[in-house]
């Protein structure tokens, strides 16, 4: 009876062995990859400009431009707008000063403009002149992120009688692919997971199987022995 018992445990041992091997590996591995990827994982990324309606070096720029610049981050939210609209300054390239104004949109309200800023004269532009907008490298984005260094782009405003190329409807070409990038990238970082979710399941039924056969093959052995005896 003894035995009988001692060969019981066995079998049961053999049984529950994957559950307890599994449930240590589940509660090793699931605290240790997750993480630091919520906030941090663009935090890193330096901030950049994506895009500008006017370029560095262009000419017969209108003489009521709206110079719309998109960053490769949002940098018009509360926490950093105030800070940010002093960022900009538009004036003569001989240092003449312009009376103008530096809009950002509500990134609560509107956030595909969150990464946009349009810096625009308060009056039109002395034509063939030129002008310059200047970014200083202290602008930061919401992630704390913040230029590597001061961005200039210098301009000339058309002669007097010339056209206005420039105008205050180009920011919408400009809007979509940075708004569209960040809705790519999401299928990419689940994909792992699935993959991962697979390779575990398999092993665990191997196990599970295996443990059942050598349980039923002892327990056999054991009564065709004492039918024998």
């Amino acid at each position: 009876m003894k035995k009988v018992s001692v060969l019981v445990s066995i079998a049961l041992a053999l049984l529950f062995m994957p559950l307890i091997i599994s449930s240590a590996d589940g509660s090793g591995g699931g605290t240790g990859g997750g993480t630091g990827g919520g906030t941090g994982g663009n935090s890193s990324e330096p901030l950049t400009l994506v895009s500008s309606t006017v370029t560095d070096g262009q000419t017969e720029v209108g003489l009521t431009p709206s110079v719309t610049m998109v960053f490769s981050k949002n940098v018009t939210d509360l926490s950093v707008k105030e800070a940010n609209l002093a960022c900009f300054k538009l004036e003569k390239k001989d240092g003449g000063e312009v009376a103008y104004e530096v809009l950002m949109a509500d990134s609560q309200v509107e956030p595909d403009k969150k990464n946009d800023v349009v810096v625009k004269p308060s009056a039109e532009l002395e034509a063939g002149t030129e002008y310059i907008v200047t970014i200083s490298k202290a602008l930061t984005s919401k992630s704390g992120a913040s230029l590597a260094e001061d961005i200039v782009i210098s301009f000339t405003t058309a002669a007097a009688g010339g056209e206005t190329p420039i105008t205050t409807e180009a920011p919408a070409t400009t809007e979509a692919p940075a708004a569209e990038a960040p809705t790519a990238e999401a299928p990419i970082a689940e994909a792992p997971a699935a993959e991962e979710a697979g390779t575990d399941s398999a092993p665990s039924s191997m196990i599970y199987v295996m443990a059942g056969i050598a349980a039923v093959m002892l327990i056999a052995g054991y009564w065709m022995k004492k039918k024998r005896s």
